[in-house]
């Protein structure tokens, strides 16, 4: 099986994030949304160009991503939360991604001195039936899809996502 990792695509400079909140107050508000069953979040925003795949602080997926993943995998929990711009009397439904995070990396993976991740070989044993989740062990925790969910993304043309191909044990060793 081949699997990638989701990434928001850096070229793009100009896209909704929240404003006037510290990136601790933001990841604070997530978190406590988290915990909280009823709980949405609202943010406001400036730019009006809204990308379906926000990386930084929490991963944050457009309504039109959402619904890809939950076609491959229905027990994603999600928390909604609104970028709204008030200026432009604009806002859209995202979604605050809360999913498993699985220790898959194998022993293969190669690490920097300074502990973080420099090669990323996954276990495909260890990730099992899960079509999305959260990579566990590194110091980001990077979202990671399997085949049949990036070509669904590339198919609907979703916008700001890069896909990134990662080398699984059995691809790693047969490179060698």
């Amino acid at each position: 099986m081949e699997y990638y990792r989701i990434a928001q695509d850096e070229r793009i400079v100009n896209y909704a994030y929240p404003l006037n909140i510290t990136r601790r107050e933001l990841v604070n508000q997530i978190t406590a949304a988290k915990k909280d069953e009823g709980a949405a979040l609202q943010f406001y925003v400036e730019q009006s160009y809204y990308l379906d795949w926000l990386d930084d602080p929490h991963y944050m997926a457009s309504d039109k991503f959402k619904q890809i993943c939950e076609k491959y995998q229905a027990d994603l929990v999600w928390k909604p939360a609104v970028l709204a711009n008030p200026q432009a009397m604009c806002q859209k439904l995202y979604w605050v991604l809360i999913a498993d995070e699985v220790d898959c990396l194998s022993t293969s993976s190669e690490w920097n001195k300074d502990g973080t991740l420099k090669r990323m070989v996954l276990d495909e044993q260890k990730i099992g039936t899960r079509k999305i989740c959260k990579l566990q062990s590194s110091l980001r925790h990077e979202v990671i899809v399997d085949l049949d969910v990036a070509e669904s993304i590339l198919k609907f043309n979703l916008t700001g996502i890069r896909l990134y191909k990662i080398d699984t044990q059995a691809s790693y060793a047969y490179a060698k």
